[in-house]
């Protein structure tokens, strides 16, 4: 579910071909934006990253940039790197911000309640005291929430759907960055499935991560749900999963690829996620007030699954599953 950045990593400054001033326009990620990855298993190592759903999107609403729209992007490794970011991004002066995530919503509102910021939420923006309604928002934030806790029962389901014997699940969440309302909403999700769930916590290093395998065996968990993103090492722990028969489902239809092989993902289609991020940066640019833009929501979820990983995990995804699916990786 995760994208976006390629030449972001350099700020661009180039004068516009007309008259117009051009817009200017910054990007704050934090250490745990996903959605913002091309390939979350080798973000950090390669740094092999694409912007072009967010440039696709911004086009669509006639910004180009190096033309009428230049990009300030602060990439941080780490929340103090991030914190010194946004304080960076805002004595640039800019005409609008991106937040990829809560993390960096929160610490750009940390930094200034006058600039108007977009965020791509994962969770409840009104739970995590940045907006006062998704109706109304009421400050200087807007954009999109995702509301994870709401999609993490749709990936029991869809999980009690292809292994239908399961009792017992263990989820998985960042040691650093804990979401109590993702977790229980995990728990409510599961009572009402009647599964068992145990939480399992881990910080994003291999040592740590390699460490969850034998601990939910140890735990009796016939699968592992992630309530976390962990970049750079989420291909590793899944292919060890797999080698140790342990299904890991996702929370982004891209993880079920190849390359980061979860049995299944499921969240938003990234192409919508990026297209209302530009929206909303486009009313903003046309002089609205982030106050009164309303929070959006996804309308439209994918569902992924990798019949490569499902082989050597001895399941058969039922036909019922498959109808529903949207991209089978083979």
């Amino acid at each position: 579910m995760a994208w976006l950045i390629s030449v972001l990593l350099m700020p661009v400054f180039v004068h516009g071909q007309t008259a117009e001033k051009p817009h200017r326009v910054g990007l704050l990620l934090s250490p745990n934006s996903s959605y913002w990855s091309k390939d979350s298993s080798s973000y950090w190592s390669s740094g092999d990253i694409s912007w072009r759903p967010l440039q696709d999107a911004l086009q669509g609403y006639g910004y180009e940039q190096g033309k009428n729209l230049n990009f300030a992007p602060k990439l941080p490794r780490t929340d103090i790197e991030m914190s010194a970011m946004a304080v960076e991004l805002i004595s640039l002066d800019l005409d609008v911000i991106i937040a990829a995530d809560l993390q960096a919503a929160a610490a750009l509102r940390r930094a200034t309640q006058a600039i108007p910021i977009v965020m791509l939420a994962e969770n409840d923006p009104v739970a995590a005291g940045l907006v006062a309604s998704l109706a109304l928002p009421g400050g200087n934030i807007t954009g999109v929430s995702i509301l994870l806790a709401e999609m993490v029962g749709k990936r029991l389901e869809l999980l009690k759907a292809i292994l239908p014997d399961i009792t017992k699940v263990c989820m998985l969440r960042d040691r650093d960055n804990p979401d109590q309302g993702l977790w229980h909403a995990a728990q409510k999700a599961a009572q009402i499935l009647g599964l068992t769930v145990q939480l399992q916590e881990s910080r994003n290093r291999a040592e740590d991560l390699m460490a969850i395998i034998p601990q939910a065996i140890a735990a009796q968990c016939n699968a592992i749900v992630m309530l976390d993103t962990f970049l750079g090492n989420q291909n590793r722990l899944n292919t060890r999963a797999t080698e140790s028969q342990l299904p890991v489902i996702c929370d982004e239809p891209a993880w079920a690829s190849h390359e980061i092989r979860c049995l299944l993902g499921y969240g938003p289609e990234l192409n919508q996620l990026m297209d209302r991020l530009a929206y909303q940066v486009d009313r903003i640019l046309k002089g609205g007030a982030p106050a009164e833009i309303p929070v959006e929501q996804p309308k439209r979820f994918k569902l992924a699954i990798n019949l490569w990983v499902a082989e050597r995990l001895g399941i058969e995804i039922p036909p019922i599953v498959i109808m529903q699916t949207d991209k089978i990786f083979k």
